[in-house]
């Protein structure tokens, strides 16, 4: 298993979380543990009434979650008795997808996924981010049926966002619009939910910080009086793994600079 995996893995089972995603918040909301488990459910239950909306509740239609992480969304919609299969590159988190969620789950690149049927729906809860956005719309030319919807909620970054940002991911918003300008896709719906999602940021990061990287700090200054010598060669040997655990926890990656950086959006295309 892949050091990134095996920390989501990680972080899920420690807090026993039933999703990865930020979560959908709702203004005036108190924020706890078990109204951030709430606003995960929340945003899996908006992201879904969309993908139902969109096949118009149709059982028999074909859907593809793409980047389907562990398997939660496959879980709701294959509960619902909808037709639907997963897609992700990691083996580890295709076989506990597919153990999760009783649904047929490939393990691939989206980019060279060979599909062995066409889709009525294919959909990206914050997996778009790390597609090619060109292989993407030739990727979903070949996969989906001629009427085909795509159902994307990710975020992307502001065109007027300066510098180097201090939470990664996501494509110039911009730059996606003018690559669907040369696709047989339009917007059919396109909602904004940054300010929804931002105080979740913000709850989670205290949360990973109080509950992972505080008691990793305590086993670090531990180790480090037990046996300095070998811990310093371990640390070495990983300071790539451990320098991006720590940027993880960096002050600046808060929900007011994903905010001003980033813009987070639902859209639906037909």
């Amino acid at each position: 298993m892949e050091s990134k995996e095996f920390g989501l893995l990680f972080v899920q089972k420690m807090l026993n979380l039933e999703h990865l995603h930020y979560g959908l918040h709702s203004k005036g909301e108190k924020l706890n543990f078990d109204n951030f488990k709430n606003a995960q459910q929340k945003y899996s239950n908006f992201l879904i009434s969309h993908i139902e909306k969109a096949i118009k509740k149709n059982k028999k239609a074909s859907i593809l979650d793409v980047g389907c992480g562990f398997g939660s969304n496959l879980k709701i919609l294959k509960n619902k008795n909808y037709n639907i299969q997963g897609l992700v590159p990691s083996k580890a988190m295709a076989q506990h997808s597919k153990k999760v969620s009783g649904a047929k789950v490939y393990c691939d690149m989206f980019e060279n996924f060979d599909a062995r049927k066409k889709y009525d729906l294919v959909f990206f809860s914050e997996s778009y981010q790390y597609v090619d956005i060109d292989q993407s719309f030739k990727q979903l030319e070949k996969i989906l049926k001629k009427d085909g919807k795509i159902v994307i909620c990710d975020f992307f970054v502001r065109d007027n966002s300066k510098g180097l940002s201090k939470i990664g991911g996501g494509h110039k918003m911009g730059l996606f619009y003018e690559k669907l300008k040369n696709t047989n896709y339009k917007i059919h719906t396109e909602i904004d939910i940054t300010e929804n999602i931002i105080s979740n940021i913000d709850f989670m990061n205290e949360v990973i910080n109080d509950r992972v990287i505080s008691p990793a700090k305590l086993l670090d200054e531990y180790m480090m009086k037990k046996q300095p010598l070998s811990y310093k060669i371990f640390k070495f040997a990983f300071k790539n793994r451990l320098n991006k655990i720590a940027h993880k926890s960096d002050k600046d990656r808060n929900g007011k600079n994903f905010g001003k950086d980033k813009v987070y959006k639902l859209i639906v295309l037909k």
